[in-house]
């Protein structure tokens, strides 16, 4: 997902869309992301949200949010990844992408970058299946320590919170 990185350099909101019969079809294909970026806390933040989800009717087929953290190594003073960091956190984007989205194991959501940590959130309908994916790209990813956590999140709360 190079869409990230564009809009970090221009710090411009954008959204890429499918056609919708495609989207229809298939929650898998509905990408359209927008940055929000401000203050949470007292902190700086950034939110990428996949807000082509906000069509998709079906969420309570997708019932459980899965949350991957990655601590950051060296953030920067407002807790953000800075150049080599950043690169290896859009490669492990890629990851993700291919082992959750592609295989249609979670629907991507939202990636939200506050406190030195970049989270990638992603809802799912059949945790185990998520968690075994998961445990797998905690093995195989050496750059960064990977936090996760499964939890029921029927209503989408975490997504419409930060999705606005």
């Amino acid at each position: 997902m190079n869409i990230f990185r564009r809009v970090l350099l221009a710090l411009l909101p954008i959204a890429a869309s499918q056609p919708e019969s495609a989207a229809q079809q298939d929650p898998f294909l509905m990408e359209g992301w927008t940055v929000y970026q401000g203050t949470y806390e007292g902190r700086a933040i950034i939110v990428r949200a996949n807000t082509a989800l906000k069509q998709f009717k079906h969420k309570e087929s997708f019932p459980f949010r899965l949350g991957l953290a990655f601590p950051l190594r060296q953030p920067d003073e407002n807790g953000m990844a800075v150049d080599r960091e950043n690169q290896e956190l859009y490669a492990i984007e890629d990851r993700l992408d291919s082992a959750l989205t592609k295989q249609k194991v979670a629907l991507p959501a939202l990636v939200i970058s506050t406190g030195g940590m970049r989270e990638f959130v992603f809802y799912c309908k059949q945790p185990e299946s998520a968690k075994k994916e998961v445990e797998a790209l905690k093995r195989a990813i050496s750059t960064h320590e990977l936090q996760y956590y499964i939890e029921q999140d029927k209503d989408w709360e975490m997504f419409s919170e930060h999705s606005q």
